[in-house]
């Protein structure tokens, strides 16, 4: 019962106060969803209709969020015996501005006030395990920019399609032919492949490498800046440290299975990075 009271429809956090500090969305934010549901919409037209796509990515990225990670009880697992004990483990993912010491006194007093009106004789305890703040880039800044004109100097143009893997002629008797992987927000969000982009066509293709003049005048693509990694809590840690803006480079990819057996990561994006960072490194001091 009190866990239930924690949320309300559609996984509206129902804790008073929770969601006031949190900023409204800018026309800049707002451009910056478009791009990235139109790429992803551009590779993948099933993906449908580009508003509900970013309403999405927002609710995805941009809103604060409460888990029940797990549950349990004390005593053997049989249904008619009550448990002396019972625990639970939730967690909360703030978003910038929202007060990280506000928002723990906050769930704390609620689940405190929401046990008080059971009248219960039983107790309740509260620990906070972890703690983390929010941390949001400025694209805008110096850093950032200093780093976009590295990515798109380092990448180059991006190519209409992937080249062939298999050489033309080589599937015969009607053998099937590989079929492009469809892009979707977390093949966005974990790292796409910076050099191709998938036949929109869908069957993939064999597709025929561009001229060197093609290649010439296409012009370099602006990178995506979303919202999600798992290392933000360290860079507003190190930025509070050095008093300094911080700024978060994905080097991988969606098919590098992070966190996963058989991890990789592949070396053009190893050695692209390493040479971003190194220009970056080298741009910074003069500026």
């Amino acid at each position: 019962m009190l866990l239930a009271r924690l949320t309300g429809p559609h996984g509206r956090i129902e804790i008073p106060g929770f969601y006031d500090p949190i900023l409204p969305v800018t026309d800049a934010e707002k451009r910056r969803y478009a791009e990235i549901a139109n790429t992803l919409i551009h590779r993948n037209p099933a993906l449908g209709d580009p508003e509900t796509l970013i309403a999405s990515l927002m609710h995805r990225w941009r809103d604060p969020s409460l888990t029940i990670h797990r549950f349990k009880v004390s005593g053997p697992e049989n249904s008619t015996v009550i448990p002396r004990m019972a625990s639970a483990a939730l967690s909360l993912r703030l978003v910038p501005n929202q007060d990280m010491t506000v928002t723990k006194k906050l769930l704390i007093d609620f689940l405190e006030d929401s046990f008080k009106k059971l009248e219960t004789k039983n107790h309740l305890t509260i620990t906070v395990e972890h703690e983390a703040e929010p941390w949001l880039g400025d694209p805008d800044n110096e850093l950032f920019q200093t780093l976009e004109e590295a990515i798109m100097d380092v990448w180059g143009p991006i190519s209409g399609g992937r080249k062939a893997s298999i050489p033309q002629g080589s599937a015969t008797n009607g053998a099937a032919r590989p079929q492009a992987s469809p892009m979707t927000s977390s093949t966005l969000t974990n790292g796409s492949d910076h050099t191709s982009v998938a036949s929109p066509s869908g069957p993939a293709a064999l597709l025929e490498p561009t001229s060197t003049s093609d290649a010439h005048n296409r012009k370099p693509r602006k990178p995506l800046y979303i919202r999600e990694g798992g290392s933000i809590p360290s860079i507003r840690f190190l930025e509070k440290q050095f008093n300094a803006p911080g700024a978060h480079l994905p080097c991988g990819q969606a098919s590098d299975n992070a966190h996963l057996d058989n991890e990789r990561l592949r070396l053009a994006n190893l050695y692209n990075s390493r040479e971003i960072f190194k220009r970056v490194f080298r741009e910074l001091p003069k500026k």
